[in-house]
């Protein structure tokens, strides 16, 4: 498993997406740090600004949505 920093909104996106789909753990986290990586990449924002932002959970959904 990769190293990432951790942060209480990160810890409920990753039950969120616990909650819907059935993969290990592992998974699910390389999965929503997949996603946070490519979300607005391109501008300087913090992950937690990125986190905060309505989009992104519409991203996530989209991509939580593909692995169904």
């Amino acid at each position: 498993m990769g190293t990432y920093k951790v942060s209480d909104q990160k810890i409920f996106y990753i039950i969120y997406i616990d909650s819907i789909l059935d993969e290990n753990l592992e998974n699910e986290i390389n999965l929503f740090e997949k996603v946070l990586s490519i979300y607005r990449k391109d501008e300087d924002l913090s992950d937690a600004r990125k986190l905060i932002n309505t989009r992104f959970k519409e991203v996530l959904d989209i991509e939580i949505n593909l692995q169904l």
